[in-house]
């Protein structure tokens, strides 16, 4: 029986990169901006770091930024649900 680096037989299931960045948007507490790449340069100002994005997501973009703590959020520019 083969063991794996995880310490069972069975191997250690990951979500790819795609898979990771969908996991952080959806535990993410989004914020709103007007402008997403302005959002996005003051966040590494201020100590942050973009993880993800922009991507184009229906009608409007998104970034999944961690805050100097490790924390996550989303920023998203775009039209909101009326």
């Amino acid at each position: 029986m083969a063991m794996y680096a995880n310490g069972t037989s069975r191997p250690r299931r990951t979500l790819g990169a795609v898979g990771r960045v969908r996991a952080v948007a959806q535990r993410a507490r989004e914020r709103f901006v007007e402008d997403l790449d302005a959002a996005m340069a003051r966040a590494g100002e201020l100590g942050g770091a973009v993880h993800a994005g922009p991507i184009d997501i229906g009608p409007g973009r998104l970034a999944v930024v961690a805050d100097p703590q490790g924390a996550f959020f989303a920023l998203y520019e775009g039209q909101m649900d009326p």
